[in-house]
């Protein structure tokens, strides 16, 4: 009889231990997928409703929104919210630009409601942030990144066990539920910092817009290149012979040459 009971309480325990893992997977795949591409119009919540119909027309004569730049609307009506995903994320940032965050709907009422455009929420991201001094403090990191989403934590690396130095490698780590994208480059105090993190697109140095990098940027200055003769460069002048005595008096007798400055400006490959 104790064998019996014994054998049941293993039965027992094992599929406790099997329903306990299956809650674990399944709260595990519930997470909530990123939004792509998509833009959220939230109204307010007290202004009167609005049929799906006036808001397509909404959409339409007041966002200015082609019907070939879209690919779902979702609207969520306890919420307020209209969610407008866009074939692409230009489209859904130029939409973005020219409400500049803000638009209105009129009822028929006459009432007039405001409504926030913004980018719908992302997801949580983890954003490598390089090139700040490691003076730099924590709120002014949160100040100049906030207008991208919800800062929850920034934390500071530290090289690997494999190096002699253990210490801070200067790169922070800012974890932060994204609202909209961070550019590859951008300005924090005066420095110029690269801050990556999976999924974000492509963007370019110069202009800071998405789609291209810096050496194929449409709005960057195209210079003439100098001809082979006119080329100076560290490399050609540590090739050359010291000059002599002899090679400086006869350089004196000789018309002076155009000055030319070598130290070009440095662009970014």
């Amino acid at each position: 009889m104790s064998e019996f009971v014994s054998v049941v309480i293993q039965y027992l325990i094992g599929n406790f231990e099997k329903k306990r893992r299956g809650e674990k997977k399944t709260s595990a795949q519930c997470t909530m997928d990123e939004r792509l591409n998509t833009l959220v119009c939230i109204f307010d919540p007290r202004s009167p409703r609005i049929s799906a119909y006036d808001v397509h027309e909404w959409i339409h004569d007041q966002l200015h929104v082609r019907e070939d730049t879209v690919s779902a609307i979702q609207i969520n009506g306890p919420k307020r919210q209209v969610f407008i995903k866009f074939v692409d994320l230009m489209h859904a940032q130029e939409v973005l630009n020219a409400t500049n965050g803000q638009a209105e709907y009129k009822h028929t009422n006459g009432e007039v409601s405001k409504v926030r455009v913004d980018m719908a929420e992302m997801g949580i991201k983890r954003v490598r942030v390089v090139n700040l001094p490691p003076e730099t403090k924590e709120e002014k990191i949160r100040a100049a990144l906030s207008q991208y989403g919800d800062i929850a934590d920034i934390q500071k690396e530290k090289w690997a066990k494999a190096y002699c130095y253990t210490v801070d490698n200067g790169i922070r780590i800012v974890t932060i539920t994204l609202k909209k994208h961070i550019p590859s480059s951008l300005l924090i105090l005066g420095h110029r910092v690269l801050a990556t993190y999976e999924g974000q697109p492509e963007t370019c140095y110069g202009c800071g817009e998405t789609g291209h990098v810096y050496v194929v940027c449409p709005h960057r200055r195209r210079m003439e290149r100098p001809s082979k003769h006119e080329l100076t460069s560290w490399a050609s002048i540590a090739g050359k012979p010291p000059q002599t005595q002899r090679t400086v008096d006869k350089g004196k007798n000789e018309a002076p040459n155009e000055k030319r400055d070598i130290d070009g400006p440095m662009e970014e490959e």
